[in-house]
């Protein structure tokens, strides 16, 4: 199948595949974007070079755009992940544009073709697995939802693999009165701590986070979420960390942000996810 037209040239860039040689030039374009918009994530050229390769599933060379001026300065990027799943199929978009160049019709034109090149993978994956079909699809505008559902590879790699993960931080609750099939003492409730130093001179304070929580169903009811995350606040504060924090959807409906909220956070940011589902 065709691939989707890039963004016009008239727009004032020349296009082409990000490339492990454009990190540098991709870093500055970030950082510039950063500085404007303030969020509350920096991005360091590690982070770029997991972003572009990092997974089975990534495909730069199709999946990625970088728009270049006459000077060869980065002034917009695109770049979409395809996430596989048995019962969901996602796509994250992310994208920029340097702030002296936006409002020419850049952004648009960047969204139409990774919503293209979105749409041509699903057609691929379905043309590899007819099967793939019947499974529900999600094409998401939001960097951080990906946190949400990850398959081994993805949990290896973003998770327990990531140099950002803090073992010494994280911890698990197992109930050794229900052993399984082996003998061995289930997992009933779990969180998983990272530290990102590159974010603190943004935000104003070193921050241990909170990158997931969970209890599983049979273990719920039970106190162990708010018991985990007072064990975080403990942790954090013994590690000499200024603040603890983590992202929570507000429309989760197992009350995760009252559980929150009980115990001392409070919102910082939101941000909105925008999606085409099928």
């Amino acid at each position: 199948m065709p691939e989707p037209t890039v963004p016009s040239a008239d727009l004032g860039l020349t296009w082409r595949p990000i490339s492990l040689d454009d990190i540098d030039v991709w870093h500055r374009l970030i950082g510039a974007i950063e500085a404007h918009d303030d969020p509350t994530e920096r991005l360091d050229h590690g982070d770029l070079v997991d972003e572009l390769t990092a997974g089975s599933y990534k495909d730069p060379e199709r999946d990625s755009l970088i728009g270049l001026d006459g000077a060869g300065v980065a002034r917009a990027f695109g770049h979409q992940t395809p996430l596989p799943g048995a019962t969901l199929r996602r796509i994250f978009l992310w994208g920029g544009v340097h702030p002296e160049w936006r409002r020419r019709g850049i952004g648009g034109e960047l969204l139409r073709w990774q919503t293209e090149r979105a749409r041509a993978t699903l057609d691929e994956q379905e043309a590899v697995d007819p099967d793939l079909a019947g499974v529900a699809w999600r094409i998401a505008v939001n960097f951080e939802e990906r946190l949400t559902d990850r398959d081994v590879e993805a949990w290896a790699m973003w998770t327990t693999g990531h140099r950002s993960f803090r073992r010494d931080w994280s911890r698990v609750i197992l109930d050794p009165t229900r052993p399984d099939e082996a003998g061995r003492a289930p997992v009933a409730g779990y969180l998983v701590a990272h530290a990102y130093p590159q974010d603190w001179e943004a935000l104003g304070h070193s921050q241990g986070r909170v990158d997931l929580i969970g209890v599983r169903p049979a273990w719920r009811g039970r106190g162990l979420a708010p018991a985990l995350l007072a064990e975080a606040l403990r942790i954090f504060a013994t590690a000499g960390m200024d603040a603890a924090g983590l992202d929570v959807d507000t429309g989760n409906e197992t009350g995760a942000l009252r559980l929150y909220e009980g115990m001392g956070f409070a919102a910082y940011r939101t941000s909105v996810t925008w999606s085409i589902e099928g």
